[in-house]
């Protein structure tokens, strides 16, 4: 999609980070790269709770 940021009709497109339950998945933003034609790439991979799920474990063996 591209929009022509001088018209001051359009207001420019904007990434909404929050939370939704229609026709959304989660997922985390890898990049966004700019691109020549005034457009931005968006990698993104979809959000599993699987990927933090030993966030606050215990470390089982010696941490000193």
């Amino acid at each position: 999609m591209k929009v022509d940021l001088s018209s001051a009709t359009i207001e420019p497109i904007r990434l909404v980070f929050c939370g939704s339950t229609r026709h959304v998945y989660d997922a985390i933003v890898e990049e966004i790269a700019p691109q020549s034609d005034g457009t931005c790439q968006v990698t993104a991979k979809e959000y599993l709770e699987s990927f933090y799920q030993y966030d606050d474990a215990t470390y089982p063996g010696d941490a000193a």
